[in-house]
């Protein structure tokens, strides 16, 4: 039988209680303005590197981080990430106008003992760090293969009309997943799902034989969520929610969770107030949550964890 919908706990990531930065300092949702890559190499404003440091703070939600404070130099951004366990740690992005003028070295001096982190990904700011022997925490998780399989599939294509990354749907998801405490199946196959959801997308996957290094039960996972996806799209009308089909799988039922809260997250935020479907689209995922056992109130607290700890109602 089909997996029936269960109450859900939530085990995984801590949730924050309060506001973790404030709403002073809004940063306007100007498409045009946001740099193209996902974490740029270079910056010229406060503003694009807020943007590296939200993409690069929803990377790290999974994992239980938080980006708590910002502060622009004038010379730089500096900003400061928060981990239940690990504490909290700070990082300067240089603006390209000011790099090479000591600035950085200056700020070290004046915030003597400051704890620094960044990661091996950051290859710019470790390479320095360990090249000037500054102490720093490295952060870095310990990514699954099929999570840089889909980090290499997506590169930095982005969603046109508010320019957030594609990643952010695999980065918040992975967060979802872990605060309802699915398996690591399901993380995994998740990762993959965009790359053989689409027919051009499973038939390109397959003549590149991009998976061949994937656990046999993931690209399962994977299929199972395509096949399940598909079957009920939003142009489809249902009679009554029983006619929407669930797995036998968990970790594919915990796949489409984590799915539809964070499309619906941001079908809400970009697209609710002006999309000519807008009925459709909310009956849609109305029908997806009451078939799939989620709550209005989870959808709204794990929407609300989201935009806290990356800042993101500051960009909408």
């Amino acid at each position: 039988m089909p997996h029936q919908p269960q109450e859900r706990s939530r085990p995984g990531v801590p949730p924050h209680s309060g506001a973790l930065l404030p709403k002073t300092e809004a940063l306007a949702p100007v498409p045009e303005l946001v740099p193209r890559e996902r974490f740029p190499t270079e910056v010229a404003t406060h503003f694009e590197a807020c943007c590296y440091y939200r993409n690069r703070v929803t990377q790290l939600l999974p994992y239980g981080w938080s980006w708590i404070h910002r502060e622009d130099l004038g010379w730089g951004t500096h900003v400061v990430f928060s981990h239940p366990e690990k504490g909290q740690g700070s990082s300067v992005y240089v603006y390209k106008p000011f790099l090479n003028q000591g600035h950085f070295g200056r700020w070290l001096k004046a915030h003597e003992g400051e704890r620094l982190i960044t990661m091996n990904d950051c290859a710019v700011m470790f390479e320095w760090l360990t090249r000037k022997g500054i102490p720093f925490l490295n952060i870095q998780p310990e990514f699954t293969p099929e999570y840089r399989l889909i980090e290499e599939f997506y590169g930095d294509q982005r969603a046109e009309r508010s320019a957030v990354p594609y990643m952010n749907h695999i980065d918040e998801g992975l967060f979802i997943l872990e605060s309802i405490g699915a398996s690591d199946t399901a993380k995994r196959a998740y990762c993959l799902h965009p790359m053989v959801q689409g027919d051009r997308e499973l038939e390109g996957t397959f003549a590149r034989n991009l998976l061949h290094e994937v656990t046999p039960n993931v690209v399962i996972a994977a299929m199972e969520y395509r096949r399940l996806a598909n079957a009920y799209l939003s142009r489809r009308k249902i009679e009554s929610i029983e006619e929407i089909e669930l797995s036998n799988l968990q970790a594919v039922n915990e796949m489409l969770i984590g799915d539809k809260i964070q499309n619906r997250k941001d079908f809400d935020i970009y697209h609710s107030g002006n999309h000519p479907r807008r009925a459709d689209l909310d009956r849609y995922f109305q029908n997806w949550f009451d078939r799939l056992g989620i709550s209005d109130q989870e959808y709204r607290d794990l929407v609300r964890e989201i935009m806290l700890r990356t800042a993101s109602s500051d960009f909408t």
